[in-house]
């Protein structure tokens, strides 16, 4: 439900942006988001708070200082950056569409780096209220639903787990070397699915990652349950994409100018 809810967001942001250069067209007011004079201070003031935000320690509640996301200031900085950078977008397509012509060499890079940085921070800033990380306990002939967030509260998944068999070796000195779970997840729909979930090689059911995460370390290799981490992140795929964007315009422009200096000498 979460989900749909920034999806709709998603689509209020990409109207409200539309609406903004459109009243650009007829206001100067409105215009000035297109130019550096609003993009420079709002982007500093971005960094240099998110930098503040890396070197003091943040708690939920306390002073705006160490809770800057809940700092208004900083929230209206943040949505100013992201429908600069939205509308930047916007008026860099509207004039190669009007002169007719794409430049790979100045249009491709501005694209890549504007709009990879848009999916990226508004991909991360949907992504993390519907970011969810999870404990669930898979224990032998029993079969288990719920899951508990880091405040011990119950969620029920679309999906159960059972544990079939408990995977241990050890080293010589009885150190363990792996552990893994075979386990078999009942789907709500009636399907089954079985998988071996390892410490690093996890599995994927129904939009969660499940991730091998402890066991009864008093019972060793005879442990009856495998504790395992649910992980929900939909929203990555579009912040790597946003990401692999950036790095490609930014290789684009060291590329291209590279040339272009070797063109000179």
């Amino acid at each position: 439900m979460l989900l749909q809810h920034n999806i709709l967001l998603l689509c209020v942001l990409v109207a409200v942006i539309a609406l903004l250069y459109a009243l650009g067209e007829r206001f100067r007011a409105f215009r000035v988001l297109r130019t550096y004079k609003a993009a420079v201070p709002v982007m500093a003031y971005v960094v240099i708070v998110t930098m503040v935000m890396g070197l003091v320690r943040q708690e939920s509640g306390g002073h705006w200082f160490h809770d800057m996301l809940s700092f208004w200031p900083f929230q209206l900085a943040y949505v100013l950056m992201i429908i600069i950078l939205g509308i930047a977008v916007v008026d860099r397509v509207r004039k190669i569409i009007a002169r007719k012509h794409y430049d790979w060499r100045t249009d491709t890079p501005f694209l890549l780096n504007h709009a990879g940085l848009f999916i990226a921070v508004v991909a991360a800033t949907l992504g993390s209220s519907d970011f969810r990380q999870l404990r669930m306990l898979a224990s032998l002939d029993q079969v288990e639903w719920r899951a508990y967030n880091e405040e011990g509260g119950e969620v029920l998944m679309p999906f159960s787990v059972e544990l079939q068999r408990f995977i241990m070796e050890t080293y010589d000195d009885g150190t363990p070397k792996r552990f893994a779970s075979d386990l078999l997840f009942y789907i709500e729909d009636g399907r089954k699915i079985a998988a071996t979930v390892d410490v690093n090689h996890p599995v994927t059911v129904e939009g969660y990652d499940i991730y091998q995460f402890g066991y009864d370390e008093m019972a060793g290799p005879n442990s009856s349950y495998s504790i395992l981490q649910v992980v929900r992140d939909p929203w990555l795929p579009a912040v790597y994409t946003g990401i692999f964007m950036l790095i490609a315009g930014a290789l684009w422009s060291v590329l291209f100018r590279t040339k272009r200096t070797a063109a000179k000498n």
